[in-house]
């Protein structure tokens, strides 16, 4: 059962306590309020108006109409046939209740009127308002009735207070697990594809040229060890949030050796970087990683393609622009979808108050452009992914 359910439920089951609790008192002070008021009716019907009371205590569900029948009736009978006005406070204390539970308010507005008639009739065989106390039960019904209000009012709220906060929470989980999806996509995406196709171009080269081969074993190796260490540092966050400092974020400074590693896969890109300035962390991971998951898009889909890498300061921003042409290989791929990495690339720029467009070309490469505010580089910590 989810928490909210939990408060809500005792929440319920501590108000019907305190008014059961309250019936209990009304009916010991319809007792023994007042001399000669221990007689044998209001004994019973006091005793006899106590038994919703108990029922809803001990959990069971009584439907409105019946505690009506079984908590106004014997009240009614104490003012109206034993002529005792003490019974008038069990039945305020029913209307309380029933006014809060019950689902329409015709049924609260029947026992007060019921309740009323009741005290008047008292009221005319004592021939006396001050010894009835008519005027002060009327008001006391009128209270019974606005108490039961509020309550119902705060339950309601309360209901919707619990309901806000679940739903707070399932988007902090939701965002949460996006960024932990992000991140494990533009590692194992960018990984994979250079380690796979450094593993071809060694394969290819094995028995031409050794030293070639080897080289790209080691290229492999070394990008291997980098996701590995990525994919741990990942999973760590899965464990705890706070960890994910311990891993330098990638920066600008880190743009041309990405960008030389996907050379050393094979990829013909032409990289421009103009002086942008120093930038705050987030946005400068957010553009390592649009350039990232843009060159491992052209390996992937465009095996053969030539790109081209530029940033540059845009007025009070940085544009990025990743171009690439049309696949040469005959095995590449043929899709114009828009896949999870380049939708993970939109959702990183308008997050830090960006924009992001992906589309393809009339000559069937890609155009990447991305814009992102220029923000000075500051202490504040790096949100992760």
């Amino acid at each position: 059962m989810p928490e909210g359910s939990n408060s809500e439920g005792r929440a319920a089951l501590s108000t019907t306590t305190l008014l059961a609790l309250a019936a209990v008192v009304a009916a010991l002070v319809t007792m023994l309020g007042e001399d000669g008021a221990f007689d044998p009716l209001t004994v019973t019907c006091s005793l006899a108006g106590l038994v919703p009371w108990a029922l809803v205590a001990a959990g069971v569900r009584v439907r409105p109409w019946t505690f009506a029948a079984l908590g106004v009736v014997p009240g009614v009978l104490i003012v109206s046939v034993g002529g005792n006005a003490g019974g008038m406070f069990p039945l305020i204390v029913v209307i309380v209740w029933l006014t809060l539970r019950s689902p329409s308010m015709w049924l609260p507005a029947l026992a007060a009127g019921a309740s009323f008639l009741a005290i008047l009739d008292c009221t005319i065989e004592k021939g006396s308002v001050d010894e009835s106390g008519i005027v002060y039960f009327t008001g006391g019904l009128g209270i019974a009735w606005l108490s039961g209000l509020l309550l119902r009012r705060q339950e309601a709220l309360t209901a919707q207070v619990e309901a806000m906060r679940d739903a707070q929470v399932e988007r902090l989980a939701a965002t949460e697990r996006a960024r932990i999806a992000r991140e494990v996509h533009d590692v194992v995406a960018h990984s994979l594809t250079v380690v796979m196709l450094n593993l071809t171009g060694a394969r290819r080269a094995l028995a031409t040229d050794p030293a070639r081969a080897d080289e790209a074993l080691a290229r492999a190796e070394v990008v291997g060890r980098d996701s590995l260490d990525s994919i741990r540092h990942v999973m760590g966050l899965l464990r705890d949030p706070t960890s994910a400092a311990a891993l330098p974020q990638p920066t600008l400074d880190g743009i041309p050796h990405l960008v030389e590693g996907y050379r050393g896969a094979g990829l013909d890109v032409a990289l421009t970087m103009g002086d942008v300035g120093p930038l705050e962390p987030t946005v400068e991971l957010v553009i390592y990683r649009v350039v990232q998951e843009s060159l491992a898009n052209v390996l992937q889909h465009a095996p053969g393609a030539t790109a081209a890498v530029a940033l540059a300061a845009d007025g009070d921003g940085v544009e990025i622009t990743i171009a690439n042409g049309p696949a040469t290989s005959a095995a590449a791929p043929r899709t114009t979808r828009v896949g999870l990495g380049t939708q993970g690339m939109g959702e990183r720029v308008r997050a830090v108050g960006g924009t992001f467009d992906a589309v393809s070309t009339r000559a069937g490469g890609w155009l990447v452009t991305a814009w992102l505010p220029v923000r000075t580089a500051t202490s504040a910590p790096i949100p992760h992914g």
